[in-house]
């Protein structure tokens, strides 16, 4: 299950979002925590994706699920090698 902390820049049926996760259940998470996030299904692993201006949240989640993978991802400059300052897209933050 993914949580899709984008709103309200962008949400889970924007673009190409439902054809790249077409077998992933994905729900938005519109208000930003001010705890920890109690809407996680415990039945499934979660993966919590954040956009950039909603990174701020992502402590609060990593406090509710220690020892996560977090994984950064940035927009890729076609003919350059890979470079720490390219934009920051999103950060995923898996638990295993």
């Amino acid at each position: 299950m993914e949580y899709f902390f984008g709103a309200p820049r962008m949400y889970s049926d924007f673009g190409s979002i439902p054809f790249i996760a077409k077998d992933v259940r994905v729900q938005d998470v519109l208000e930003p925590l001010s705890g920890p996030p109690t809407f996680v299904d415990p039945n499934r692993k979660p993966v919590f994706v954040f956009l950039p201006e909603r990174l701020g949240e992502l402590e609060r989640v990593k406090q509710a699920y220690p020892g996560g993978v977090e994984e950064q991802v940035h927009r890729v400059v076609i003919g350059e090698a890979p470079d720490e300052h390219w934009p920051l897209l999103f950060v995923a933050y898996r638990v295993e």
